[in-house]
């Protein structure tokens, strides 16, 4: 009785858990939102760090 249960709670466990994981597949994980509710969300602003790493990257690339 109680090893069925326990097989019965390992397979439901299992399937929700990868049920879960397709769920986060097709629709990611939610953006970070800090304690007072607030989202940092930048829009049309050019972050500096990522353009130098990809003027650096580009360099990389082209050989000459």
């Amino acid at each position: 009785m109680i090893y069925e249960l326990l097989i019965n709670l390992n397979f439901w466990s299992a399937f929700s858990g990868l049920l879960g994981s397709i769920v986060i597949f097709f629709f990611g994980l939610s953006p970070k939102i800090d304690i007072n509710g607030q989202q940092d969300l930048i829009l049309e602003q050019v972050d500096e760090k990522e353009k130098t790493k990809q003027i650096f990257t580009k360099k990389l690339v082209t050989v000459d």
